[in-house]
């Protein structure tokens, strides 16, 4: 309903949509070639084709799931293993444990949501913990998934050594690289480097008439941080204005229980990148009633604090309790 909407709007404004019309491709670097043989030519383009899950390749990876498999589940697997500690599998985890599954996370890094403030990163694996969620950092690497009487036994390594899980399903969240493959991008000269296009702080590529935005840079895989691209990227292909994209501060979050947001720097990037002094506050000391109430009433510590450095940043903490409003 909503992409009609969508479509509708935008021819109402003079918009033409090829809808349903299969992969685009560059055949030179002013000409696309659409899947139903219909020849576009352009004087400027913006690309934003967004990206998918990553699927690795290891003996037995045909029976891993991705994050975007997980909907055409028929039932609710007893066992699940989420191989990816960053926010899509941390997600992944919250809502299989809610809905009774026993679930088992591994990750390659020291900790889960490696990316995040290490408190943060600690207040999610004790809340993992309490719940019953297994986790298991600084894996050395899937090795192989077999078939096993009905079930899955994973072998991954471990400090050297090769252990193995028997479970009922196992989830990949293990990135999200761009759609590139179907673009012919060296027809028009646009580099790509790992799965992604390469762009300047303008949002151009190696051919400068030709921009991208969003996913398929690589650059921050959020949806608030696409929208801002594609609005910035029009402006810059369009009305020739030259407006950076830094991504400087970005506010995010995360879906898991307890959740997690986040705008600005972390801790420990300000201390890398500045000379300054970094303040640290526990929100025990901030005059925010609701946010205290219902930290005070939970188990975690320090769930947020306010940062001195560069601008004012902020990591806060969403933690539900039976009798606090919902967010």
């Amino acid at each position: 309903h909503e992409k009609k909407h969508l479509q509708s709007h935008l021819e109402q404004e003079g918009v033409t949509v090829f809808a349903d019309v299969g992969d685009a491709r560059f055949i030179d670097e002013h000409s696309v070639a659409l899947g139903d043989r219909t020849i576009l030519q352009g004087e400027k383009f913006i690309l934003c084709v967004g990206g998918h899950a990553r699927r690795l390749s290891f003996p037995g990876s045909e029976y891993a799931l991705t994050h975007s498999d997980v909907w055409s589940l028929q039932r609710l697997p007893r066992q699940v293993v989420v191989v990816g500690g960053a926010a899509t599998g941390c997600q992944l985890s919250s809502c299989f444990s809610a809905f009774g599954a026993y679930v088992h996370v591994l990750e390659v890094a020291p900790r889960l949501l490696a990316g995040e403030d290490e408190a943060v990163s600690d207040g999610i694996s004790e809340a993992f913990q309490r719940r019953g969620i297994a986790v298991t950092t600084n894996i050395g690497g899937i090795e192989r998934i077999e078939q096993q009487n009905g079930s899955l036994r994973l072998t991954y390594l471990y400090e050297g050594e090769v252990r193995q899980l028997t479970t009922e399903a196992v989830v990949m969240t293990v990135g999200w690289p761009g759609n590139v493959e179907a673009l012919n991008l060296a027809a028009a000269s646009v580099q790509s480097e790992r799965g992604y296009i390469v762009v300047d702080d303008f949002l151009r590529t190696t051919t400068p008439h030709i921009f991208a935005a969003g996913d398929i840079t690589g650059r921050m895989m959020l949806v608030q941080s696409a929208s801002g691209e594609g609005s910035l990227a029009v402006e810059n292909a369009l009305l020739g204005v030259k407006r950076s994209s830094q991504h400087k501060i970005v506010p995010h979050g995360g879906f898991t229980d307890p959740e997690y947001g986040s705008v600005g720097l972390t801790e420990e990037q300000a201390r890398a990148r500045h000379d300054c002094v970094v303040a640290v506050v526990p929100v025990s000391w901030v005059r925010i009633s609701w946010a205290s109430k219902r930290w005070r009433s939970s188990s975690l510590s320090q769930p947020a604090w306010r940062r001195t450095c560069e601008s004012s940043n902020w990591r806060i903490w969403n933690w539900r309790t039976p009798h606090s409003p919902q967010s």
